[in-house]
Formats: C-alpha cells, structure tokens, sequence
C-alpha cells in the first residue's frame, strides 16, 4: 500500500500527468489566440505530450516555447496556406446556388461538389497528422505534407479513430463536463500521442527509446571491436 502512494506510484505518476495535462491546455489557448498562430502551438503541444508519453524529462513550459519558436514560420505560412484554401473551397459549395449551378455545366456541378467534399476530407486528415509529424521530424514543408498525406491514408483505421477522439471527445466535454472543456485539448493531445507515436515507430523503432544497460554494452562493445579492428587495418 505504501508503494501506491511513492513518488513513483501510481498516485503521483498519473496525478502529474493530469496537471501537465491542464497546463498543456492553457498554454496551447494562450499561444493559439491570435488563431494564425494555431499550428505552431500545436505542433508544439504535441512536442511536449509525445515526449511526456515517452518519459523524457524536461520542463513542461521550456519545451513548449522552445518547439514554438522552432517550428513558428515554418508551420505558420503551411497552416495559412492549407487554410486559405480550405476557406476558398468551403466557401465554393456554400455559395454553389442555382444561379451558378445554371452557369456551369450540370455535369461539371454533379462532379464537382463531391470532389470538393472529398478534398476538403483529405484536407483534415492531413491536418490530423501534420503537427505531430512536424513536433517530431525535421522535414521541409513540402516533405511535411506527403508524408502526413501518406500516413494518414496508409493508416486510416488509427486516422479515424483519432477523428471521432476528437469530435467525440468535444461533444462529450461539451455536453456533460462543459467546465472541463478547457481542459479538453491537453487530454487529446495526450491520448491520441499514444496513438502517434505507435505509427511512427512503425518507421522510426528509435524514436524515444530509451537504452537499456545491455544496449549500452552491446554499443560499447561494438565501439570497442571497431576500434580493434580499424588497428589491426593499420598494423597491416
């Protein structure tokens, strides 16, 4: 019983975890408001969450700032690009009335509203994947997204499980714990990281392992059979 209330235990390793949980929220609401700044912030909650996932140490606040300031330009004009056209194409079958229907062709109207739907589908599904990616690889804009295009259709039964998380996560907040709706954002970012970070280990194994004392051995002593062998090269 002692043990369940160590520092170690379960009391204080999960009471932790809902606390960064809560600071995690509030810090993605403050760096989000100024909205085109959306992306940065969240690439930088999923920097601190998948970390936090792995038990890597650090400080909560110097690891989100430290990821926002990193990753602001280059996912700030990604996010206002994706957006603005996101926008655009919203706002074509919005206003898609029977006045424009009778100037377009009936034909190129029946394709291209479902086309439209199925781009702006792709559109959040690459949305979904983009800012844990970017929290966690060092890729160009352009990389970013074919890959996040690539995961997010490649594994599309965990994409739509981390879709109805959050959709259904935000109805059930909204509906029965609507105080705790601020603290929404901090939970998924956690949850669905466990998620993420399954698939990404599918292409990176390495990523957050920690080295067991036999991995340090078995490297140290690969280091030292190079070292023999480049020697005995040069004695040769």
């Amino acid at each position: 019983m002692g043990d369940f209330f160590n520092f170690d235990g379960p009391v204080f390793r999960y009471g932790n975890m809902l606390a960064d949980m809560v600071i995690l929220s509030f810090l993605w609401i403050i760096f989000s408001l100024p909205v085109i700044t959306i992306g940065a912030s969240t690439t930088a909650a999923y920097y601190v969450a998948t970390r936090r996932i792995s038990e890597k140490e650090g400080y909560l606040f110097v690891d989100f700032w430290k990821a926002f300031k990193r990753e602001f330009l280059r996912i700030t004009v990604l996010f206002a690009i994706i957006g603005a056209i996101a926008v655009v194409l919203f706002l074509n079958i919005l206003f898609l009335n029977d006045a424009t229907a009778e100037i377009m062709p009936p034909l190129l109207v029946t394709i291209w509203i479902p086309l439209t739907f199925v781009i702006l589908i792709e559109i959040a599904l690459v949305l979904i994947y983009l800012f844990p990616i970017a929290a966690r690889f060092d890729m160009k804009r352009k990389e970013l997204l074919k890959t996040a295009f690539f995961m997010a259709n490649r594994h599309i039964l965990i994409t739509i499980a981390l879709l109805a998380m959050l959709i259904g996560g935000a109805i059930i907040f909204d509906t029965f714990f609507t105080f705790l709706l601020l603290v929404f954002p901090g939970i998924y970012f956690y949850m669905s990281s466990y998620l993420f970070m399954r698939v990404f280990r599918k292409y990176r194994p390495e990523i957050d392992v920690i080295p067991t004392d036999a991995d340090a051995a078995a490297a140290s002593r690969d280091s030292e059979r190079a070292v023999v062998e480049d020697n005995s090269e040069d004695n040769n």
